[in-house]
């Protein structure tokens, strides 16, 4: 193996104690797709968390959330800013990552806090869906960040706030990152590939289970 991939995965295996508590506090936000303070107090957090990455990034507003009410009348709903980040725009590859900031319990719902069972287990709102991941994606973008490729890297991030909900309020921002991606907005450039992936949990291996990643992922050469 590559040393300075051993070194980076070295990293991250030692990193495992700091992540396991930053989940428990990530999991106590609850951030219920209709909990607008919930949701925007814990993209408030990962803002905190990936800035050190020094990435641009910025808390972005939707429209409310609309539906038809079982009474057949028109249903608005308010729902929490997205997040988005953006590192080195202008690089050769670009990598598109999508996850989501909301979970699907409510404020009033009584599952609430984060349970160890033991040292190898954690029980709690959006542990595995999808708090847990985006600490996932954080190792691995402080590791892209410490290699010696990261020059030729650069990625944008997009944390949607309802995508438990159907992902209508951020549908556009979605479509944005997909059809045009940074590093061709406003201008031409020659010989880029773009790398989209949605970030979602798996199901854990075991007797009468396979391991499904609900994702996807392409390469697009733009010219």
């Amino acid at each position: 193996m590559n040393p300075e991939i051993q070194n980076a995965l070295q990293r991250i295996a030692e990193s495992q104690t700091r992540m396991r508590e930053q989940l428990i506090e990530f999991s106590n936000i609850n951030s219920g797709s209709f909990h607008v303070a919930g949701v925007n107090r814990f993209g408030a957090a990962m803002q905190e968390l990936l800035a050190p990455l020094a990435a641009s990034s910025e808390l972005i507003a939707l429209d409310d959330f609309q539906a038809t009410a079982n009474d057949g009348n028109a249903l608005r709903k308010p729902i929490g800013k997205a997040l988005r980040l953006r590192q080195r725009p202008d690089a050769p590859l670009q990598v598109f990552l999508g996850g989501h900031l909301d979970t699907v319990f409510a404020a009033d719902h009584p599952f609430q806090k984060c349970a160890a069972p033991d040292e190898d287990t954690l029980h709690g709102p959006g542990v595995a869906d999808l708090k847990g991941g985006l600490l996932v994606m954080h190792a691995a973008l402080g590791a892209l960040e410490s290699s010696p490729w990261r020059e030729q890297i650069g990625w944008e991030v997009v944390l949607n706030p309802d995508e438990e909900i159907g992902s209508e309020g951020s549908a556009a921002l979605l479509r944005e990152a997909e059809h045009q991606p940074a590093h061709a907005r406003g201008r031409e450039m020659q010989h880029v590939e773009t790398v989209p992936a949605i970030l979602h949990q798996s199901e854990p291996v075991g007797e009468g289970k396979t391991c499904a990643q609900r994702a996807l992922g392409q390469r697009r050469a733009a010219h």
